[in-house]
Parts: C-alpha cells; sequence; structure tokens
C-alpha cells in the first residue's frame, strides 16, 4: 500500500534517533506542524480549498510525516468533493453496518490517493439529545447515536473502513460528553483560566463517574488507531482539563490498549510549564491547530529539556513506544 514505504522510513529514522536520546527530535512528539520528518501537519478546508495536493507535496518532501485531516462526514469535512465524504453520522445508523463500512471505505481509499493518512475521526461521542440540555451547538450532529453501545458500533465500523484503506482512524473525543455537558459561562470562574479567550468549545462536563463510564464504552477497541483525549473538563474528575487527569488517562489506556493518545487541540488552553509536563507525560501525541502554537511548545519542551525537567529515559521510552506502534500499524496493513 502507498502508507508502507514512509512508515518504513519513519521506522529506520526512529530507530537511529532511539540510540541517543540527545538526536531525538521533539517534534516527532506532534502530529501538527511539527517542522521534522517524523512529526505531522493537520490540514484545514481553506488551505485544501487553495493547494489540493498540498498532502503529496508534503509527503513527497517529508515521507514519514503524518497528513491528516478532520474528514468526520456530515458537518465536519475538510475536503468536500463527494469521493471523500464518509457517511453522515447523523444518518448513519439508518444504513446496515456493511453499507456504512462500505461508504466509508470507498471515502478512505480516496483519501489515501490525496495522501491523507491520518483522519481525525471518528467521533465515538453519544450524540447529544438537543432537548435534554446538552450542548447542542458544538456536539449535536457529529455523533452516530445518543445510546453508547451503537455509537461504539458505528465508530467501530468506520475505523475498521479506515485502517482497511492504511488510513489511520482517530476516536474522539475521550471519554465522551454525557448529557450534563455544556459550554462554559462568564460565571464558571474556576475553569475559565485553563481556556484561550473566546474558545467556541470551552465545555464543561457535570455528569458522574458513572455516566461518564457509559459514555466512554463507545471508544472500546483493541485495534492499532489513535485515540484523542478532550480538553474538556469532566467534573467528576476534578477541575482540570481531561488531557491532564491522570485517571481519565488510564481509563483511556485501558479503553484502547493499542492506541497512542493525542491530546486535542492545546491552542485552546492556556498552560504553564508545569501542566505542559504533565500533559507530555500523559499523551503519545501533542496537536495544536496553530502554527505559532506548535512553535513555541516546541520551544518550551526543548528549554524544559535543558533544564532537566524531560530527562533522556523519558524520551527514549516515549520514543520507543511510538516505534513499536507504528510496528504494529505497519503489520496490521501489510496483511
Amino acid at each position: 500500500m502507498p502508507l508502507l514505504k514512509p512508515i518504513c522510513l519513519c521506522l529506520v529514522s526512529l530507530l537511529n534517533a532511539s540510540a541517543s536520546a540527545q538526536t531525538i527530535d521533539l517534534a516527532q512528539f506532534f502530529i501538527s506542524e511539527g517542522p521534522g520528518p517524523w512529526s505531522g501537519r493537520v490540514y484545514y478546508g481553506a488551505e485544501l480549498a487553495r493547494t489540493p495536493d498540498a498532502p503529496c507535496q508534503t509527503t513527497q518532501l517529508q515521507p514519514g510525516q503524518w497528513q491528516a485531516i478532520d474528514q468526520e462526514g456530515g458537518m465536519v469535512r475538510r475536503l468536500k468533493l463527494p469521493k471523500y465524504a464518509p457517511p453522515d453520522p447523523l444518518t448513519s445508523t439508518a444504513l446496515p453496518i456493511q453499507q456504512f463500512e462500505a461508504q466509508a471505505l470507498a471515502a478512505a481509499q480516496a483519501m489515501l490517493q490525496a495522501c491523507i493518512t491520518v483522519n481525525l475521526a471518528p467521533v465515538a461521542d453519544t450524540q447529544p439529545d438537543a432537548q435534554s440540555g446538552a450542548e447542542a451547538d458544538v456536539y449535536i450532529h457529529r455523533g452516530y447515536a445518543n445510546r453508547p453501545v451503537l455509537a461504539g458500533r458505528y465508530a467501530g465500523a468506520f475505523a475498521r473502513a479506515m485502517r482497511r484503506a492504511g488510513v489511520i482512524p482517530t476516536w474522539k473525543h475521550f471519554p465522551g460528553h454525557s448529557a450534563s455537558t455544556r459550554i462554559m459561562q462568564p460565571a464558571d470562574l474556576a475553569q475559565q483560566r485553563w481556556f484561550a479567550p473566546a474558545h467556541k468549545e470551552a465545555a464543561v462536563d457535570s455528569g458522574s463517574k458513572l455516566a461518564l463510564a457509559t459514555t466512554a464504552q463507545a471508544f472500546a477497541s483493541d485495534m492499532p488507531a489513535f485515540l484523542m483525549l478532550s480538553v474538556a473538563i469532566f467534573q467528576a474528575y476534578g477541575s482540570q482539563p481531561a488531557v491532564l487527569s491522570a485517571e481519565l488517562v488510564a481509563l483511556a489506556r485501558a479503553a484502547q490498549p493499542n492506541a497512542l493518545l493525542v491530546a486535542d487541540d492545546l491552542a485552546t488552553l492556556l498552560w504553564s510549564d508545569d501542566d505542559l509536563l504533565q500533559i507530555f507525560s500523559h499523551v503519545d501525541l501533542l496537536m495544536s491547530s496553530r502554527r505559532a502554537v506548535t512553535a513555541d511548545l516546541l520551544q518550551r519542551l526543548e528549554n524544559l529539556r535543558a533544564q532537566g525537567r524531560i530527562t533522556q529515559e523519558q524520551l527514549k521510552e516515549k520514543a520507543a513506544v511510538q516505534m513499536r506502534w507504528r510496528k504494529k500499524w505497519r503489520d496490521l496493513v501489510s496483511r
């Protein structure tokens, strides 16, 4: 498959990098806008409209980079042509599961031809009920069902279709959102310090641990994939965003033991160096929707490494985790 050559090249690079922590490029721990050969790029609709062959151009220059888009289907599609469109989540459960998976596979095959190797989908969040008090403007119409088992069944079929084509699926946004999710208001003073000004999706979920354990059922999978951790606040687990909760991170790794954990958009958060160190220790890949934020994150991580707050052993282990995952993925898609 077209994906295998970039992965093999990247594995060789990672093996060489792992020999000495001094040579490990911190950009390899980013999926977005990293400058190095082992990182990735996330493309948005405006850029792809201007330069539709940008992912293939980048692949020629940096064959080991991940090329990623949000192609959920329905209201979130960065590639607009119908051939790239997975089924609309809003109507997907009306399709027999085999038909749904076949349509998702056709879209994934078209994506791979466009040099897309990572899809930041499926959305395994339970579909909120517009009458339940959940924040409809952000999450409604992006999930498959309001029952976690059914949502997980269709998210799993979507992920299988991506894998069959050689495109890495990204389940999101763990642990899912209960009916008690809402967009934060100015009165939420204890939480507001975490989020960048005017961020439209600064969410807080007041659901119980039992309610969130139920929504998290939709994410269960043992196949290699990416699993994206939410940056929302789940009050049952504390007052910090999910990516900072060791308990939620442990639950995510239990739900998908063969996944690489990805932090949702860090450009939405206001974090200290201590926060950044904690996030870096919790996840395998960092992501930001803004290049300036990625550059800042990289520089701050380099400074923390120079200060000895990021150790050589930590970097070796993180590189080894990624290398082992890439081998699992390579073995899977080469069957």
